[in-house]
């Protein structure tokens, strides 16, 4: 008897993982380069990978621009969060200490989670910390995010 009523509760509990194929979001995240946010435009093709393009800049005495894409493939679906792997490319620009301006590019490699609030089912906040290699003027690996953790908001239509 215990069985069939434990087996009747685990069955009673299915919960469906948010599906965000043939969706499109709109937001921002901030990128760690000169702690640029950067408008972010993101779409899933599938229910499992996504494509990220985003585009930041600054006017300040760094006069930093960020332009690049990040692909992700969703790991594990939950009902409200969705736990990805990805990998990006950026390409960057600003202002050195000598005022010259300098190009490089970015390659990161992270884990993430995006999750959604119960009464808000199209809007996304992402979590995410990895490890980046930059080239600027020199070769740097870091950890993403300057210190830990990069963050997201999408809104998806």
């Amino acid at each position: 008897m215990r069985i069939i009523c434990l087996a009747a509760l685990l069955l009673s509990c299915v919960a469906n993982a948010k599906t965000l194929e043939d969706r499109v979001g709109f937001g921002l995240s901030y990128h760690h380069f000169n702690a640029t946010t950067a408008l972010s435009l993101r779409y899933f093709p599938s229910n499992y990978l996504s494509a990220n393009f985003v585009f930041g800049f600054t006017t300040d005495a760094s006069k930093s621009t960020t332009i690049g894409i990040k692909l992700a493939r969703n790991l594990n679906l939950e009902e409200n969060m969705n736990f990805y792997a990805g990998l990006s490319g950026y390409v960057l620009s600003a202002k050195d200490a000598a005022g010259a301006q300098t190009t490089g590019v970015e390659f990161d490699a992270l884990l993430g989670a995006e999750f959604f609030l119960q009464g808000l089912p199209h809007l996304g906040f992402q979590f995410e910390a990895g490890v980046a290699l930059q080239s600027m003027q020199a070769v740097v690996f870091k950890s993403v995010g300057g210190g830990f953790a990069g963050a997201g908001i999408h809104y998806y239509f």
